[in-house]
């Protein structure tokens, strides 16, 4: 049986940002079979070491012995839990264990889905969240890691590391970590390594299967853009290089995994979509949230998921940060509909048994809006300094949401943190009246709020449209009801409440004063699939264009399906992708539609030389049962690939 050896060797430095009160460092001794791993684990003790330790230990590894320095000291197993008793040893200073096994983590419903530890002949990747040697629990140390691996194979773990030396045929890695890290994973497989830009201090690389460089390359020049804005905004981390490990499908096409200088990525976002880049600046964030600053509960995933929303609107504009806060106010409102509200302060560790929706709703998306809306009372400047300083003080420190919530909580951010962080969405309803006024049209109307056991102190945007033209007011309600006036040149097409997404409450974001007409319009030409003039083309995305501009409502999705559709007769294929996948993802209009949304993505993909993906549409049409038009193409374009015909 081919074995792949991993010597790690865990020294102990004086750094006293952690406090180990057991344990000061671990000496490791691995050897990765195909299918298990045997492990002698050396454990460092601190002077006045209790007579008893508790260690976490995964149940899939076996105990084969035990050496504390006297024949006396026992140890007991229990679930996950290693009991040693040191009767008769207390002045030794190392505990010795050799032991076997495979590790393995399943993930999603019932743990039956994506495996996120495992040791197998293709690849090793296990994570530092899986107690894979005996360790106690939030414990830190520095560490030295010698790692030894097949000549093929290339390797990760906490640390720094030099150039890999050869020895008896394998591969000699060094790792040493030079502040304390409390848990190490590990990773080794047949990558392919690929180094970023290179600028500053920091060397950014990519550890990559075969066949994704170009991905790899992509996400390296995103690592550096997200590495750049978050020093600027909350400080700079202790790091001379960071690592972006490609993991195998079995891993999850969209699963991310921050660890100590590096982060595990699943294979899909090695792709062109964007959110690729969003799930490697999410996790890159977690070395600010999470590794420097560790949260016993949530509030690594708000921090982490605020700073993504800043480096989407950095990296991509305005109008990509407007759709992440918007997704994001949905999320929590369906959660809500759903009956799964509660307090910030109780949400769970992840994985503790609270509901995954009810998790995700409250840790990653309310906990944004909660920091956005905070930003917003503030300034981001303001804001920054106070993040900035949190980070600096608390570096090395395992905190709470509490001790976020004393930093956040100050001056006109207060009400923001008061009103949001229990149970309670407010609901925000828009009345109006058009008047004329002379030469200009007079909009005078009122905002409502309701749905929560008391008003909430709002400031909400108004704007009313006419054209190209916006005007705007500022509603600030303390009570149920506040009133607003608007003037504008011309008759209004739209009245919008909150367009911009800031708010995390309940309303129709615009109200659009003939919208159907609008449709009927455009969808004469979208409708046409034969339809070539560029004219009209171009009259129907502006006119759906404009539409979503006012607040398009139900027809939101429909927008899209359309721009999409028609964009792509206009050769603009890239554009025509996004408001497609967009169109999708909000439903796409009706069954008709989505069904020539996955035509068309398809034809995209065949253009573009992929294949899978383009069958992987045509299926999708092929699949609804249909014998219509669009239908019949999609049978034609498995057989033969689209060409532009």
């Amino acid at each position: 049986m081919r074995s792949l050896l991993v010597v790690v060797a865990l020294l102990v430095f004086a750094v006293p940002a952690f406090a180990a009160p057991d344990v000061e460092g671990y000496e490791l001794t691995v050897v990765v079979h195909d299918e298990r791993l045997e492990v002698e684990a050396v454990l460092a003790l601190a002077a006045g070491a209790g007579r008893t330790l508790e260690l976490d230990l995964s149940p899939t590894m076996r105990v084969e012995s035990m050496d504390a320095g006297s024949p006396e000291a026992t140890f007991a197993r229990e679930g996950s839990k290693l009991t040693v008793d040191r009767k008769g040893c207390a002045d030794a200073t190392t505990l010795r264990f050799r032991l076997t096994g495979s590790p393995r983590n399943q993930f999603s419903k019932q743990r039956g889905g994506f495996l996120r530890t495992v040791v197998g002949p293709e690849a090793t990747y296990v994570r530092s969240q899986y107690a894979w040697y005996p360790r106690l629990s939030g414990d830190a140390a520095t560490y030295r890691t010698v790692v030894k691996a097949r000549k093929d194979w290339r390797v990760r773990t906490a640390g720094e590391t030099a150039e890999p030396t050869e020895e008896n045929g394998l591969r000699v890695w060094t790792f040493v970590t030079e502040r304390p890290v409390r848990d190490v994973g590990l990773v080794a497989g047949p990558y392919v390594r690929r180094k970023g830009p290179g600028n500053g201090d920091l060397l950014i690389d990519a550890l990559v299967l075969p066949g994704d460089e170009e991905g790899a390359d992509r996400l390296l020049g995103v690592a550096q853009s997200v590495f750049d804005h978050y020093t600027a905004r909350f400080g700079a981390v202790e790091l001379k290089r960071f690592t972006i490990v490609e993991m195998p499908r079995a891993f999850g096409v969209g699963s991310g995994y921050g660890e100590d200088g590096y982060v595990l990525i699943g294979r899909g976002a090695f792709g062109d979509a964007s959110w690729g880049a969003d799930l490697v600046a999410h996790e890159i964030a977690h070395t600010w949230w999470g590794r420097e600053v560790s949260f016993r509960r949530f509030a690594s995933e708000t921090l982490a998921t605020y700073a993504t929303l800043g480096w989407i609107e950095s990296a991509r504009g305005a109008d990509a940060g407007r759709k992440e806060r918007r997704r994001a106010i949905e999320t929590v409102l369906r959660a809500a509909d759903a009956g799964k509200e509660i307090a910030l302060a109780e949400i769970e560790a992840w994985g503790r048994g609270m509901d995954p929706e009810t998790y995700r709703a409250h840790a990653y998306e309310k906990g944004m809006m909660l920091l956005s809306m905070v930003e917003d009372a503030l300034g981001r400047k303001k804001l920054d300094a106070r993040l900035s300083g949190f980070f600096a003080d608390h570096r090395g420190v395992v905190v709470e949401w509490s001790d976020l919530r004393r930093v956040l909580a100050k001056g006109p951010a207060r009400s923001v943190v008061e009103q949001w962080e229990v149970p309670g969405i407010p609901t925000l309803e828009v009345t109006f009246e058009v008047s004329k006024s002379g030469r200009r049209q007079k909009v005078k109307g009122a905002v409502t709020q309701a749905g929560t056991a008391k008003p909430f102190r709002l400031v909400v945007p108004v704007v009313v449209r006419s054209g190209e033209a916006e005007a705007e007011d500022v509603v600030k309600l303390s009570r149920q009801k506040a009133a607003f006036t608007v003037s504008v040149d011309a008759p209004p097409d739209a009245v919008l409440l909150d367009p911009d997404w800031r708010l995390l409450v309940r309303a129709p974001r615009g109200q659009v004063l003939d919208a159907g007409a609008v449709i009927d319009e455009a969808f004469q030409v979208v409708n046409a699939p034969n339809e070539k003039d560029r004219t009209k083309n171009e009259n129907a995305v502006r006119l759906l264009r404009e539409l979503l501009a006012a607040g398009a409502g139900k027809h939101e999705g429909l927008c899209h399906t359309g721009i999409g559709r028609c964009l792509f007769r206009l050769g603009r294929n890239e554009g025509a992708k996004k408001e497609l996948e967009e169109a999708l993802r909000l439903g796409g209009g009706g069954p008709f539609h989505r069904r020539w949304i996955h035509l068309r993505l398809g034809c995209i993909a065949d253009l573009a030389g992929k294949r899978n993906e383009a069958s992987a549409h045509y299926q999708e049409v092929v699949a609804s049962g249909k014998g219509d038009y669009t239908t019949k193409l999609a049978k034609r374009y498995l057989e033969t690939p689209y060409d532009g015909d």
